[in-house]
């Protein structure tokens, strides 16, 4: 079970970084347990129809909540990096775009699930295009604005759009789990439609 810190404790970014890392266990233990469960149902119960469907969702979106969490980690990594350095370029406006736009996301995918609420979901596929643009700026921002700085700089810069490129990852994510609860609803596979 995951805890949050305790409010007594410091409240650094640095804290709540290696708080994230510690969790990451956790996750990964979960994931396998519910993976298990579903296996379990698959082979004990044998389900049809919607209720397949049901387990299939679960099976998918649990990957996808293990790979979010990883993600996540890996953001917290980056905190801990940026804090050793002595520098820090100012964060570009792509970036503290999609900082605000990735959990919003995360927040209306929560409620589309447990409503199953498939216009929502759609609507979820369709803002990943807005922020895997966000992405594009922010490396164009960060091009630009490191241009001549110096090493440290440079590697700060390099640092924040690492973030950036997890958060587009994290996009990505909500946006597989999105299509699934269109699957879920309504037994359509929405996955490269557009390609086909």
């Amino acid at each position: 079970m995951m805890h949050r810190p305790s409010r007594t404790r410091s409240t650094s970014p640095c804290f709540y970084a290696n708080h994230v890392r510690e969790q990451d266990n956790a996750v990964d233990a979960e994931e396998v347990h519910i993976e298990e469960e579903c296996y379990s149902v698959l082979a004990l119960q044998q389900p049809v129809a919607r209720d397949f469907r049901m387990v299939a969702f679960v099976l998918r979106v649990n990957r996808d909540i293990e790979r979010v969490a990883d993600r996540v980690g890996s953001i917290s990594k980056v905190v801990l990096k940026l804090n050793q350095l002595s520098v820090v370029p100012k964060f570009p406006t792509g970036l503290r775009e999609i900082g605000l736009r990735v959990p919003a996301a995360c927040h209306k995918l929560l409620r589309a699930v447990l409503d199953e609420n498939i216009e929502v979901a759609r609507e979820i596929v369709a803002e990943d295009k807005l922020i895997d643009a966000l992405d594009k700026e922010t490396f164009r921002e960060l091009a630009a604005q490191l241009a001549g700085k110096s090493e440290a700089e440079v590697a700060a810069g390099l640092l924040l759009y690492r973030v950036s490129r997890e958060l587009e990852r994290v996009g990505d994510l909500m946006k597989n789990i999105a299509e699934d609860v269109v699957y879920l609803g309504t037994g359509e596979i929405v996955r490269h439609s557009k390609k086909k």
